[in-house]
C-alpha cells in the first residue's frame, strides 16, 4: 500500500510539472489516481499561480460510463473538488477560459462521449510571462556572431576556422570522408590563410579591418596546423590509393597543368637571367633569375594539393 502510494505521488508530481510547463490548453486522464494523488496534483500544479500570457483551461477526465467506470471510482469527481477548494478555487458552472475565471473550476457530464471532466480555469501571471519573452528577445538579439553571421549561417570554412582542432578533426571526419570534399575544403582553407595574411598586412601598416573582419580574425584558432592536417590527410589517401576512378582522373589532370606551368615559369626565369646579363655579371645574374623561376615553379606545384 506504501510503495502504491509513493508511485501515485510521483506520478501527480511529475504531472503537475507537465501542466505548469505548458502553456496551452491540455487534457488529462485521471485514471489509477486516489484522493491523496489527486489532492498533492492539484496543490501542485495549481496554488501557485502559472507562468502564462493568457488564460489556459485545463481538463480532468475523472469518470464516465459503464464501459470505464471501473478505472475511475465514483469518488473522483468530490476528490478534485476537495483538493481544488482546499487551495482557494471555487466552483462556477459558467466558468470559461477568460481571464475573469482565474481560480474557478466546473464539472462536466458529456452525453455525447459518456465521459465526466473536471474543468480546471487557473491563476496565471501574465506580467511574469511577458517579462520572460522580452528577455528572450533580447537574448535571440544578443546572440553571438562571427564575421556577421551566426553560427548556423557560417560557411564551412568559418566554421572550420574558429572550432578547436579536436572539434575540427571530427567536423572533417564527419562531413568531408572522401578525397574531393577534403582537397575542396583545403583549398577553402588556404584562401581562408590568405585573407588572414592580408589582414596582417594591413595592420601592420596601421588600417583598421572591419567589426566582421576583426571579430573573424580574433576567433581563429590554429588555422595553420589543421591545414598541414588536411594535407597529411591528403597524402595518406593518394599513397593508400583510396581515390576513386573519377578523383584519379581530376588529380591526373590538374598535376599535368601544374607540370606545364612549373615549365613555362622555368622557362620565363631562364629567359629573364638571359635578358639582363651582362659580360661582368653573366653568371650571377644568370644564377639569380634562374632561381626565381625555380621558386615560381614551386609555388605553382604547392596548388596541386
Amino acid at each position: 500500500e506504501s510503495s502504491k502510494s509513493k508511485g501515485c505521488g510521483t506520478m501527480a508530481q511529475a504531472l503537475a510539472k507537465e501542466i505548469r510547463a505548458e502553456q496551452d490548453d491540455q487534457d488529462h486522464d485521471l485514471s489509477g489516481y486516489g484522493a491523496s494523488a489527486i489532492s498533492d496534483l492539484m496543490a501542485a500544479a495549481f496554488k501557485d499561480p502559472i507562468v502564462s500570457p493568457k488564460m489556459l483551461r485545463i481538463s480532468f477526465t475523472v469518470g464516465g460510463g459503464k464501459k470505464v467506470r471501473q478505472k475511475y471510482g465514483d469518488d473522483m469527481p468530490k476528490y478534485c473538488r476537495d483538493a481544488l477548494r482546499a487551495i482557494g478555487f471555487e466552483e462556477d458552472r459558467g466558468a470559461c477560459a477568460v481571464m475573469e475565471c482565474a481560480g474557478m473550476y466546473k464539472y462536466q457530464h458529456n452525453t455525447d462521449t459518456d465521459l465526466k471532466y473536471v474543468h480546471v480555469f487557473p491563476r496565471v501571471d501574465t506580467a511574469a510571462a511577458a517579462a520572460q519573452a522580452a528577455a528572450g528577445e533580447e537574448e535571440e538579439e544578443e546572440e553571438v556572431k562571427i564575421g556577421g553571421m551566426k553560427l548556423d549561417e557560417l560557411p564551412p570554412e568559418h566554421l572550420c576556422t574558429i572550432v578547436s582542432i579536436e572539434t575540427f578533426g571530427r567536423l572533417v571526419a564527419a562531413q568531408c570522408p572522401s578525397f574531393s570534399q577534403k582537397r575542396a575544403l583545403l583549398k577553402a582553407l588556404k584562401d581562408m590563410s590568405a585573407k588572414f595574411a592580408s589582414f596582417e598586412e594591413r595592420m601592420t601598416k596601421m588600417q583598421a579591418l572591419s567589426p566582421e573582419e576583426d571579430e573573424l580574425y580574433n576567433s581563429a584558432q590554429c588555422l595553420p596546423e589543421k591545414v598541414g592536417d588536411l594535407e597529411k590527410q591528403l597524402e595518406g589517401m593518394i599513397g593508400g590509393g583510396h581515390l576513386t576512378r573519377s578523383e584519379m582522373d581530376n588529380m591526373i589532370r590538374d598535376f599535368s597543368e601544374k607540370v606545364l606551368q612549373v615549365e613555362e615559369a622555368i622557362t620565363k626565369g631562364m629567359e629573364a637571367g638571359k635578358q639582363v646579363m651582362s659580360d661582368v655579371t653573366w653568371h650571377a645574374r644568370g644564377q639569380y633569375h634562374v632561381t626565381k623561376g625555380m621558386e615560381a615553379g614551386r609555388q605553382v606545384m604547392s596548388g596541386v594539393m
